[in-house]
């Protein structure tokens, strides 16, 4: 009898699982590994870094410039994978344009390592490396001014940091540094002024620390203590008056708020009450007269803020009750059916034709009013 080509294909299955069954493994075959990228030698192009000096930590561009049978490709840039190897990986790519240019901003310098560009049809740049300086604390020239602003640092707060060279250090690359024993860690750069000074705004200080900055000639600036300190009113001297401007705030509304201290130069910080703990909303500098003045914070339903001095003196401990968002009021002596109510976030009267005004807005009909709106 005449078995079918089905059935010569089962009893064949099951030979080989029979004999499969009593084997102790079945060795599977190995996949093997990419092949590593390598430089072919020469080059098509040329890779550039910006700015020339940089230090661990540093964000730099990276600038592929390729002929333009490049361009409208997706231009790979790849990085050594340990030093002397000559093989390389992908550590990022971008899309050239059409004269064949590739950029990568922002490439974070974690090491010093060889890297190169290549595009998808063969071109590629010459190898260069990311060589980043080394910073070592103590071993430049101490010349000039470090300052903290806000002076009173609570944890997570942001703050601006300032460097004062001398003169001779203008338009050099200032960079700012965290310090911690014989270790410092970039943090921020600018470039400095036609005086010598830089600037590092925004800082986010989430523990104490000390800090300093270093310029392109090597100058450091004196190393100065970032202390986070826990707020409490009884640790300061109540002297002064605290208030809003307007005096009336409605809830979701930009205020100013208006420290008064006796007359005096003061650096002043405000502080809300949030859960137990004093959290920064704001500085100034007041004026000659004591007078310091806060802007552009939010406030939300009942608020308890006061404001302190850098030689501590404080402002009474004081709790801003802000009106319903859509309570109405005002208007004219005769309303319609449907009226609206429109209100700025900074309490000012809009008065400029083209120039948009954020605020909020809500709507009375027969006595009803709707939610409030926002309005831009």
């Amino acid at each position: 009898m005449r078995r079918s080509a089905v059935a010569v294909a089962f009893t064949a299955v099951a030979v080989l699982l029979a004999s499969l069954s009593g084997s102790p493994s079945v060795a599977v075959p190995s996949v093997a590994a990419p092949a590593a990228i390598g430089h072919p030698g020469g080059d098509d192009g040329n890779l550039y870094i910006a700015p020339d000096e940089y230090f661990v930590g540093d964000k730099v561009k990276l600038t592929a410039n390729l002929p333009d049978g490049a361009g409208l490709s997706e231009v790979q840039f790849l990085k050594e994978t340990s030093p002397g190897s000559d093989d390389f990986d992908e550590f990022d790519s971008d899309e050239a344009n059409s004269l064949g240019n590739a950029y990568i901003y922002d490439h974070e310098v974690t090491e010093k390592v060889r890297i190169f560009a290549k595009a998808p049809n063969g071109m590629v740049t010459e190898i260069q490396t990311l060589d980043p300086k080394v910073v070592e604390p103590g071993s430049c020239t101490v010349s000039g001014s470090t300052y903290v602003s806000p002076t009173f640092i609570t944890e997570g707060q942001e703050v601006k940091l300032t460097a004062n060279f001398p003169s001779d250090q203008a338009n050099a690359t200032v960079t700012f540094f965290t310090k911690d024993g014989d270790t410092a860690t970039s943090i921020g750069t600018d470039d400095a002024n036609s005086s010598g000074n830089a600037y590092l705004s925004g800082y986010q200080v989430d523990a104490t620390q000390e800090v300093y900055a270093q310029t392109s000639k090597d100058v450091c600036s004196p190393t100065i203590t970032l202390q986070v300190s826990t707020i409490d009113p009884g640790n300061y001297q109540q002297t002064g008056t605290i208030k809003t401007d307007p005096a009336t705030v409605r809830d979701g509304r930009i205020a100013t708020i208006v420290a008064n201290f006796p007359s005096g130069s003061y650096d002043v910080t405000a502080f809300e009450l949030k859960n137990g703990t004093w959290e920064a909303i704001g500085s100034d500098a007041s004026n000659s007269s004591g007078n310091a003045y806060i802007t552009g914070h939010k406030f939300d339903n009942t608020e308890t803020i006061m404001a302190v001095t850098d030689d501590g003196q404080r402002t009474p401990v004081t709790d801003i009750e802000t009106i319903p968002p859509n309570e109405v009021s005002g208007g004219p002596s005769t309303l319609g059916k449907n009226v609206v109510y429109v209100t700025t976030d900074n309490a000012g009267t809009p008065k400029t034709k083209g120039v948009a005004y954020k605020g909020k807005a809500v709507i009375e009909s027969d006595g009803e009013v709707t939610d409030t709106l926002d309005v831009d």
